[in-house]
């Protein structure tokens, strides 16, 4: 290629610098898929997709990251609902709504719903269990 040629198309060259700016990115509570449509530094989603099915050290990263960017919508979370006025009120709930529903998926442990379960035999008592052998009815 001469030097008046241009490259058309997004970068696809990897290196260790434009991941920790998509993880950077990501952990600021941008989505990958945005970071990828609208930054011209960025790769396409697939081809970032594809360096981390090559890279272990991309999947950790991008794990971090997610974890990151969920810790940043959960706290973000009071600064919709304090900002929200009677006029924005309803985008304001969506976007809590949101933020609230992805961070149960994707960190439960920590935002998710809390489940116990108990078992309990007849009328309230243990729970006894019996073994059916051969001939048993």
């Amino acid at each position: 290629m001469s030097d008046e040629e241009v490259k058309i198309g997004r970068p696809t060259d990897y290196t260790d610098e434009l991941v920790d700016r998509i993880c950077e990115e990501i952990a600021a509570g941008r989505s990958l898929n945005r970071i990828c449509k609208t930054e011209s530094w960025a790769p396409d989603k697939s081809t970032f997709y594809r360096w981390m099915y090559k890279h272990d050290s991309i999947r950790d990263k991008y794990a971090r990251a997610k974890n990151a960017q969920q810790e940043y919508a959960a706290e973000d979370i009071l600064e919709i609902a304090y900002d929200a006025t009677p006029e924005t009120y309803n985008v304001a709930r969506l976007k809590v709504d949101a933020h609230k529903w992805v961070a149960s998926k994707l960190l439960p442990k920590r935002y998710g719903e809390k489940q116990q379960l108990e078992h309990t035999g007849e009328s309230g008592g243990p729970l006894v269990i019996k073994w059916k052998g051969k001939g048993d009815e």
